[in-house]
């Protein structure tokens, strides 16, 4: 039987398709162009493939917003959560291999994984792939205090245990970073190899991914980026987005040649058995829908299935610090696209549908205008932070997760521009619309913080 979201997949596979012309290279080109430059994006690489080839390959922008050395396609970008369907690949193949049951607790290979709640017996390895076993998320992952040493992530899943399940097992879906951190160790203690060298020898290293690494260090100097926040501008993060311990769910690194390869090998399941990684029927349960957040969205083991009007995808975004990230392929079509940047602000939702609609040989949309942080400081600029606050206030029944990015957003740049008592006045005045709201308590807390310093 197909249930109703499936049969929104299927119609959307059965009326989109490829248009006969091929994509307008130079069209996207100069899209990629404007919208990074009005967008203040610091750098960005853009890819896209289509039948085993990369059509379209190029970087924008710069390394460091303080240097003039520009990004190429040998750049290594930090990829953030895009790490995880690369962990659920290695729990695959160590499933293939008949090391690791789905259905097994997770305690079964990390007998030193505790938690102070009796439902941790139903955590297993299935629910943490698909952000249903009820684990929490990080608070804080000390970006500017990290730990290196191979011993961090096992450290970090025995930290866990003075804490709680946030609801049973297999009840919901709760995006959860911790969980895939817990299962980078299992990769990790299954195989007998450190997680990150499991993921080079088993994974990147058959698909010709040579430099691409889960291990910062492993970048050499000369082809790092720096991340960047603004909105008016970009700002060198004085910090780089990387902890040992939070390697499994976050600290993927690859640039726009190696990109390629990846998605070149998942778009086409013949071409990922040729290379070893995996076999057609365990790419197929990684893939299976575990549980349904939207009427476009299912989530599978590790990916997410989009349905769009360009196709089906199978994918996973990524942001951090100074970060953002996209990866997807179509589940019809032999194709996919990447995209990497280091400027946390960059307008991903119109890159996306660019190069979404471009993989399919599809008429680009329009370069997107100022988005509500930006158009929120060109209202501060002529009326002050009054204004903006009621502006912010007027969104919040319409788009309440673009909002509280935008008061981020915005917040950030009026202390990056030592703004520093109307980055509190701002803060202080969204409270009085959005009371208790966790988030924005927890931003506030930002705000004084980073004003202290600025102060210092």
């Amino acid at each position: 039987m197909i249930n109703k979201l499936g049969t929104l997949f299927l119609t959307i596979f059965l009326t989109v398709s490829p248009g006969v012309q091929a994509t307008d290279i130079d069209a996207l080109d100069k899209w990629l162009t404007e919208t990074t430059e009005s967008h203040h994006v610091a750098g960005l690489t853009a890819v896209i493939v289509q039948d085993g080839k990369t059509i379209f390959k190029k970087s924008y922008g710069l390394v460091d917003a303080a240097s003039d050395v520009p990004v190429t396609t040998h750049h290594y970008f930090h990829m953030a959560s895009v790490s995880k369907p690369i962990v659920a690949v290695a729990v695959m193949q160590l499933v293939e291999a008949g090391k690791v049951d789905l259905n097994a607790p997770i305690t079964l290979y990390l007998p030193y994984f505790t938690m102070t709640d009796d439902r941790l017996p139903g955590v297993t390895v299935a629910r943490l792939l698909s952000h249903t076993s009820g684990m929490p998320d990080v608070d804080d992952y000390e970006w500017q205090s990290p730990q290196n040493d191979e011993q961090a992530l096992e450290r970090w899943v025995k930290a866990q245990a003075g804490k709680s399940l946030l609801f049973n097992p297999g009840e919901k879906h709760e995006y959860s970073n911790i969980g895939f951190e817990i299962l980078g160790d299992l990769v990790a203690k299954v195989s007998g190899m450190s997680f990150e060298d499991y993921i080079k020898m088993n994974i990147f290293k058959p698909l010709g991914m040579k430099g691409s690494s889960f291990i910062y260090y492993d970048i050499p100097k000369n082809l790092r980026v720096k991340g960047h926040t603004g909105i008016t501008r970009a700002f060198p993060l004085d910090y780089y987005p990387y902890n040992r311990r939070h390697a499994p769910s976050s600290t993927y690194h690859t640039n726009g040649d190696e990109f390629v390869l990846w998605l070149n090998a998942f778009a086409s399941p013949d071409r990922l058995v040729k290379a070893g990684v995996l076999k057609p029927d365990t790419l197929q349960r990684m893939w299976s829908p575990q549980s349904i957040e939207s009427e476009t969205k299912e989530n599978t083991l590790g990916w997410s299935r989009n349905a769009t009007a360009e196709g089906v995808l199978l994918r996973h975004g990524g942001s951090d610090d100074g970060f953002r990230s996209e990866m997807a392929i179509f589940e019809d079509v032999d194709a996919g696209y990447g995209v990497m940047t280091n400027m946390e602000s960059a307008p991903m939702d119109a890159i996306r549908l660019a190069l979404r609609r471009a993989s399919v040989n599809q008429p680009l949309p329009p370069v997107p205008g100022p988005g509500l942080a930006m158009k929120a400081h060109q209202l501060y600029s002529e009326k002050g932070t009054q204004a903006v606050i009621d502006l912010f206030a007027e969104h919040k029944a319409r788009d309440d997760g673009e909002m509280m990015y935008a008061i981020y957003q915005f917040s950030t740049d009026l202390l990056l521009n030592n703004n520093i008592s109307d980055a509190e006045k701002m803060a202080e005045g969204m409270i009085v619309y959005y009371p208790d709201h966790p988030s924005l308590e927890a931003f506030r807390a930002d705000v004084k913080r980073e004003a202290e310093n600025k102060r210092l």
